[in-house]
């Protein structure tokens, strides 16, 4: 099965599904918002395992963990349920997006605001790699957010340039 995946670089939906029935997905999840909220040896054990079988297919059950991090450590407990019980709940996948031009992966580095407008937030910058994507190769398109959580880190800011 693995080396079907990296041979057709599919996504592998039916493996992720399966792994999230399993309770092998989003086992870091506070309880609070519905998980697990195993400890990060636990994570470490269960990630090792996968990845002896396949390192593709792990870090696809895996990168839910990229994206919800930032929930956890920083959002309130009503965001993590409302994010972070979507993850739970059903087998969705979540999107981080955190490169960019001339900062990396570093995530003190980076440019993209995100500024209020009313009861929403317009976010302005780049980005060079999306973890996760959608099979056509869009990454958080409009019809993506129906199956998926998208993540990026910005700076909030009350004057950045539109």
């Amino acid at each position: 099965m693995a080396a079907e995946y990296d041979r057709t670089m599919e996504y592998p939906h039916k493996v992720f599904a399966e792994a999230h029935k399993l309770g092998l997905v989003n086992t870091h999840v506070p309880e609070a918002a519905g998980g697990m909220n195993l400890h990060c040896m636990d994570g470490v054990v269960i990630q090792e395992e996968l990845a002896y079988g396949c390192t593709g297919i792990q870090t696809a059950i895996e990168a839910n963990s990229l994206a919800s991090m930032p929930v956890i450590v920083a959002g309130t407990l009503d965001q993590q349920k409302k994010y972070l019980g979507r993850l739970v709940e059903a087998p969705i996948q979540a999107a981080y997006g955190v490169t960019e031009p001339g900062a990396g992966s570093d995530v003190a580095s980076i440019k993209t605001t995100a500024v209020k407008k009313g009861d929403s937030y317009v976010l302005n910058g780049n980005k060079m790699w999306i973890t996760v994507r959608l099979d056509d190769g869009r990454a958080c398109g409009a019809n993506a957010l129906r199956r998926m959580l998208c993540v990026t880190p910005c700076r909030e800011t009350a004057d950045a340039p539109m």
